[in-house]
């Protein structure tokens, strides 16, 4: 018997369990509404929308410190065609987290499989939740790198949301 995509989507998954359901808070770059199109698949335009607006929130907030999991999220974004605010200096917020020097040479060698395979040792037995921020960042910017954004948005999914 063939389900619906619509009743599809409704199942609950093993991994959904375990990660708990989503909390979004706005006032937090990787935890606001943006992070929808990774985790639920909201569309590109309500996407840059919400963008827009959380930018312009974050912006306001002289106190509030861009951290590695915003950069994450800001990165694949960018990689996504999504357009940031062109006062989000992400070049230069960037710069503060290194990418390990060994692992972006594999990259201009061209060797995604033994990068592939090198991120599989840094994550280990752990879940990408469980990795620290300048983790999370270096490994979603590896991925992006090499347009693995399948594996890149399964840890944005697992590193990025609050959850209950």
């Amino acid at each position: 018997m063939d389900m619906s995509n619509r009743q599809q989507e409704k199942i609950v998954t093993e991994e959904d369990l375990l990660l708990g359901k989503v909390k979004y808070n706005d006032k937090i770059l990787h935890q606001s509404k943006i992070i929808k199109y990774y985790v639920e698949g909201e569309n590109k335009k309500k996407t840059q929308k919400d963008i827009d607006k959380t930018f312009k929130k974050i912006t306001k907030n002289k106190k509030y410190f861009i951290s590695a999991k915003d950069l994450a999220l800001a990165d694949s974004l960018i990689k996504d065609g999504f357009s940031l605010p062109s006062n989000f200096k992400y070049n230069q917020l960037s710069q503060k987290f290194n990418v390990p020097k060994n692992l972006l040479q594999l990259i201009d060698k061209n060797q995604k499989a033994f990068l592939a395979l090198r991120i599989v040792e840094i994550i280990g037995e752990d879940e990408p939740y469980e990795l620290d921020p300048e983790t999370i960042y270096f490994v979603t910017n590896l991925l992006n790198k090499m347009d693995l954004v399948t594996i890149r948005n399964k840890v944005l999914n697992s590193a990025l949301p609050l959850r209950s």
